[in-house]
């Protein structure tokens, strides 16, 4: 897979429920480009809620787990191009 999509929606978590994650932290529902309505809730950094936009293109990565910690979990970030569109 490619590890582009697209952002669909995304909601902002108040409260201490992901390890290792302090809150406030933005989870995200993507559309991988691979196939349409093929859907991936991940955590979304590197941009404010207030910035994000539907349909904006992000690209995968995974964090390495802390020391501890055997799970790597997948994050998304804003992509430079267009999934779908290069």
């Amino acid at each position: 897979m490619s590890g582009q999509g697209r952002l669909k929606s995304w909601t902002t978590i108040h409260i201490d429920i992901l390890p290792g994650v302090e809150p406030p932290f933005i989870i995200g529902e993507v559309e991988l480009i691979e196939q349409p309505g093929l859907m991936m809730v991940a955590h979304i950094v590197g941009t404010p809620a207030e910035m994000l936009q539907a349909d904006a293109a992000v690209t995968i990565f995974f964090v390495a787990p802390q020391a501890g910690e055997g799970v790597a979990f997948p994050e998304f970030r804003l992509s430079a191009h267009r999934p779908g569109k290069d």
